[in-house]
C-alpha cells in the first residue's frame, strides 16, 4: 500500500500458521504489515490513503479483491475462518495449528470467485 506504516504497527509479532499454505511472498507481507492490515479492520486505526480505504471495502465485501495486500488478507482469514470452524483439526504431528493472535474479526465470504471479509462486530 506504500504509505508510511507507523513504526507501532512494524514491530508487532504477526505469527501465520500454517506457513507451509503461504509463498514466501506472502509469509512476508503477513508477517510485516499483518499487525496494521489488522489495526484497519478492527478500526484501530483510521484510513489515510484511498488504498486503505480501499482495502476495507474490500474487506467488508463491497469491491472484488485486486491487490497483492487484498488477496493475501483474505487468504489469511479464510483459513482463520477455517479454523474457527475445524477446532477438532490437528495439523502437522497432532499439534492444532492455529495462530495464537487471532481474536476472530473477521468473517469470509465466497463471493464472485474470491473471498470477502466482513467486519464482525461483537460486545464484550
Amino acid at each position: 500500500m506504500g504509505e508510511r506504516i507507523p513504526d507501532k504497527y512494524l514491530k508487532m509479532e504477526f505469527t501465520v500458521t500454517p506457513r507451509k499454505l503461504f509463498t514466501a511472498r506472502e509469509l512476508r507481507i503477513l508477517e510485516h504489515y499483518g499487525p496494521w492490515m489488522r489495526a484497519l479492520m478492527t478500526g484501530e486505526i483510521a484510513p489515510a490513503t484511498s488504498a486503505q480505504e480501499r482495502f476495507i471495502r474490500v474487506a467488508l465485501g463491497e469491491e472484488s479483491a485486486e491487490s497483492e495486500f487484498e488477496k493475501v488478507w483474505a487468504k489469511y482469514v479464510a483459513r482463520k475462518k477455517w479454523e474457527r470452524e475445524n477446532p477438532d483439526y490437528a495439523g502437522v504431528c497432532g499439534v492444532r495449528e492455529a495462530d495464537p493472535g487471532w481474536a476472530g474479526h473477521y468473517r469470509p465470504e465466497f463471493q464472485n470467485g474470491g473471498y470477502m471479509l466482513a467486519r464482525k462486530k461483537y460486545e464484550d
